[in-house]
């Protein structure tokens, strides 16, 4: 997967001289971005003086901008032009080719399935039960493509739609599939040996003696398997290499099921890998895209290798702009990405996981929804699925209604919300954000305040502005409203609407997302200060529309708004100040300029949460239906930990954990990693356990609303929250 976005912008669009076009490439990379700077200056030389240049922070971010009009064309790579066409709606218009030669270079390699001359196996049906020999275990000529596309025919059984190893196990009799026991490819630890029992080393690692295109051939030669999957050129290579190896003794297995010659690859292949692609939005004109072309083809021709300056060629970097070696850039004829791509390709996409389950995620913001589409387009591409989908909702409650009513499938959820989600709607957890510091899947609920601010504490609070996460939202309302209650500082209440109006009385300005909602505001009597530091009811979203929302939001409040204290979790401080976060609001915050507010009244540097905080709480959760079956609760569990695998913290493609248009979407962005809640533990009260439950329990006693159900109402809230949590 090269690492390199390429987009470009037309500033006018329409039919305009060549000369009036702009061309912005969207580069991911510093180095990219000065490769792209030095092909602006030497095509200036040359009288194309169209070209610019824009970072973005991964190629899905240009892939929107394109989607948007915000760019125009982008250069992608084989599982990204499926990406950039199914999710964003592009199409091709220029290819990389790697030879000068008119009919040469036209594509990368095309898989093919070798048998020897006089094998037994004569048909596809003949494969079962043979000796296979894998390239490796997600490579594309020797497993994706063979795996996908047996699978699409039905010649291999889906035993385990998410696990393609152990399908191929139950199919061939013994194989070698380098790569089959590394965590990516066997999340559970139980694929069978037998998948490995034919490789060099039983221990099957991705290197193994039979490993690649020649691997394979070779485990075939060896009289190893019975059957090898390579690429169209592997056994020319070898003849040449090897006198002792002749075509002869080879065939091919063509997917209508025929034997042919190891020459008659062309009409005898599996799938084509394509060559890297520029795409562009199909809403452009025509003459537009003519003119992008001739700008890069005219490039091309002129920057090809002499000179200061060469197109496909890169320093301090590899695959810059373009891939490295290309030779040079052709128009296509194909119209979208799926006639690009073909059939046989196109299955590896799709048939590679088939799994009969929906994946649709609901979000509540556009941040959200942005995401989840990079991030559904980012799973295809990985290969994980291909099969995620967005669902736009307006509120947490509402999220938790359409997957009741089966029309999503999945959400995140706050502790609070968790409560809510089991009781209310049958909904149950299936994976938990973990963080570096904490050992289990829960967090620290604490009370921050800036360290020049002496005159605050935990116990003089009254009358104090304050900033939350949001309305019933764990750390920002549940445990601090909690807490001032066990303390006597707020009186308690025999219903939400009381306690919520002891809260508006008790501070004299508040930031509380969602306090104004009529979710969770029936009666219309929510005080208007609890929304006042948000800048009124207009800005009081319970979303990430609101920049004061959640862990992030609240502490943007306290350092904006130049409040008292700010109710966040234990590494809010941490993720954001230090030159950890790149927004104009926290550049200049040092950690060391705030204090935790401690219960008993003293004060704590910010890294002593364990001793100076108000409850550890369980983390935020992912929750489905409880009506879904074990399997499908395990597939949802099983596709985010290999996209964590893959798109983790140290990813430079996509990031699941990170903020994301300056705010936490679908994650909380200080998330190191999601764990699987166990089977036993998917049910939200063994998940929140009996302390966190009891005292929401005794929050929910007396609802404050007109008659409906589903929204926590504080109440009499007892001594669970300070005695029981701050004895943990």
């Amino acid at each position: 997967m090269h690492a390199i976005t390429v987009a470009l912008v037309i500033l006018n669009a329409g039919y305009l001289a060549t000369a009036d076009v702009t061309a912005r490439f969207c580069v991911t990379s510093d180095p990219a971005m000065a490769k792209c700077n030095a092909m602006k200056t030497a095509f200036d030389g040359v009288g194309l003086r169209q070209v610019g240049c824009v970072k973005a922070e991964d190629r899905y971010q240009c892939m929107k901008k394109v989607k948007a009009g915000e760019a125009e064309v982008m250069r992608v790579d084989d599982t990204d032009i499926y990406a950039a066409g199914k999710y964003f709606g592009l199409v091709p218009i220029l290819k990389e080719s790697n030879s000068l030669n008119a009919n040469d270079g036209l594509f990368l390699y095309k898989a093919v399935i070798v048998i020897r001359k006089n094998s037994i196996i004569t048909s596809l049906q003949g494969l079962r039960q043979k000796k296979s020999c894998h390239t490796g275990v997600g490579r594309t000529v020797g497993w994706t493509v063979p795996v996908s596309n047996m699978q699409a025919k039905g010649i291999i059984s889906i035993r385990d739609c998410d696990n393609t190893v152990k399908n191929v196990a139950n199919f061939f009799s013994q194989s070698c599939a380098p790569g089959a026991f590394e965590e990516k490819n066997n999340l559970e630890g139980d694929n069978p040996e037998k998948v490995c029992a034919i490789c060099g080393n039983p221990k099957c690692p991705s290197n193994d003696t039979f490993s690649g295109y020649a691997g394979a051939v070779q485990c075939l030669l060896q009289n190893k398997g019975e059957v090898a999957f390579a690429k169209h050129s592997t056994i020319d290579e070898l003849a040449r290499e090897n006198t002792a190896i002749r075509k002869d003794d080879f065939r091919l297995l063509c997917p209508d099921g025929r034997v042919a010659l190891v020459d008659e690859w062309d009409t005898c292949s599996w799938a084509t890998r394509p060559t890297d692609t520029i795409m562009t939005s199909p809403t452009l004109p025509q003459a537009t895209i003519d003119k992008l072309r001739n700008i890069f083809e005219s490039g091309a021709r002129q920057f090809n290798g002499s000179g200061s300056f060469s197109m496909f060629s890169s320093s301090g970097g590899s695959d810059l702009l373009f891939t490295d070696g290309t030779k040079r850039l052709l128009g296509v004829s194909e119209t979208n990405y799926t006639s690009y791509l073909g059939k046989g390709y196109l299955n590896t996409l799709e048939n590679y996981v088939k799994c009969n389950y929906t994946n649709r995620w609901c979000v509540v913001s556009d941040a959200e929804a942005h995401k989840c589409l990079q991030m559904s387009a980012a799973f295809a591409a990985g290969r994980i699925t291909s099969q995620m989908t967005c669902v736009r909702a307006g509120s947490h409650k509402e999220c938790m209604e359409k997957i009741e009513a089966g029309d999503a499938d999945l959400v995140t959820l706050d502790g609070g919300d968790v409560y809510t989600a089991g009781k209310y709607h049958k909904l149950v957890p299936v994976m938990a954000e973990n963080f570096p510091d904490t050992s289990d899947a829960s967090y620290w609920a604490v009370a921050v305040a800036k360290k020049s601010n002496t005159g605050v504490s935990f116990t003089n609070l009254k009358g104090k502005t304050s900033c939350h996460t949001g309305i019933m939202k764990t750390s920002g309302w549940n445990i601090p409203v909690g807490t001032l209650i066990e303390k006597r500082s707020i009186s308690s209440s025999s219903t939400q609407c009381g306690i919520i109006n002891a809260v508006g009385n008790f501070f004299s300005k508040s930031c509380v997302p969602g306090a104004l909602d009529p979710k969770y505001n029936p009666t219309g009597k929510n005080p208007s200060s609890l929304c006042e530091l948000c800048g009124g009811k207009q800005f009081c979203q319970r979303d990430s529309s609101n920049k004061y929302y959640s862990y992030k939001g609240a502490f943007r409040c306290l350092v904006e708004k130049n409040a008292d204290v700010a109710f966040v979790k234990h590494s809010t401080v941490q993720s954001y100040t230090d030159g950890k976060l790149n927004e104009d609001w926290a550049q200049s915050l040092n950690s060391a300029d705030f204090e935790l507010l401690c219960p008993d009244g003293s004060r704590k540097p910010v890294d002593k949460w364990r001793e100076c905080n108000l409850a550890k709480v369980p983390s935020h959760t992912v929750v489905t239906s409880g009506k879904k079956a074990t399997s499908e609760r395990r597939h949802y569990s099983t596709i985010l930990r290999k996209a964590q695998l893959k798109f983790g913290r140290d990813s430079d493609v996509f990031k699941m954990f990170a903020t994301y248009e300056g705010k936490d979407a679908i994650f909380d962005d200080a998330t190191s990693f999601l764990s699987p809640v166990p089977e036993a533990k998917q049910d939200y009260t063994k998940w929140l356990g009996q302390e966190y439950l009891g005292a929401l329990k005794a929050l929910d006693k007396k609802p404050c609303t007109s008659g409906g159900q589903g929204v926590i109402a504080t109440a009499n809230i007892i001594m669970f929250l300070f005695v029981l949590f701050n004895l943990i």
